[in-house]
């Protein structure tokens, strides 16, 4: 039996979480971002309303933990976790501190997650601004989805140029990348 998703809970998680900055590719901490206390009590009135696993409210909360530049808290809840979506937020953290090699070890123990098929269909929706980024989208895409170890290196070379189109292209990629995650685990 398909199960209908519920669109409100992705918006009430991302006004609950404070989503409207995204993350830089690497560590930040950017100002102006919820603290883990902040975090931790909006969502447990969610998880609550929601009656989420327990294993799932753990996750959401890696998410916004790590989408808010909290690493360490993001790292406590997803480091002895084996499931794909515990190896998928452990590979994104270790990709935004940077520690690039670290990040393609989790990757592949996660790999070909539906979460980069969902991903790639909405990296679609991005405008393609220049030749640049066009070939961009191609390396990240060769295999058909977006490939999360292309996106390791493709982050690896735009936190040289931070203020390059590509790192701010990317800088929506990742965006999405979490929306696709929460979506993921919200559904």
């Amino acid at each position: 039996m398909a199960t209908t998703f519920d669109l409100g809970r992705l918006d009430r998680f991302w006004k609950a979480i404070g989503g409207s900055t995204p993350p830089d590719l690497d560590g930040g901490p950017r100002q102006g971002v919820p603290t883990t206390t902040e975090i931790r009590d909006r969502l447990a009135l969610l998880e609550a309303d929601w009656g989420l696993t327990v294993r799932d409210a753990l996750l959401l909360r890696a998410v916004a933990f790590l989408y808010n530049d909290h690493h360490d808290e993001a790292h406590d809840l997803v480091q002895d976790l084996s499931c794909p979506e515990g190896c998928l937020l452990h590979a994104i953290l270790h990709r935004r501190e940077p520690d690039f090699w670290n990040a393609k070890y989790w990757f592949r123990r996660c790999a070909d997650h539906a979460v980069y098929t969902r991903l790639t269909e909405r990296m679609a929706m991005v405008p393609v601004t220049s030749p640049a980024i066009e070939a961009l989208v191609r390396r990240l895409t060769l295999s058909g989805t977006v490939d999360p170890m292309a996106m390791v290196d493709e982050c690896e070379a735009a936190i040289r140029r931070p203020e390059s189109p590509e790192s701010a292209f990317l800088r929506e990629v990742q965006r999405l990348e979490f929306e696709s995650i929460a979506h993921h685990l919200l559904a």
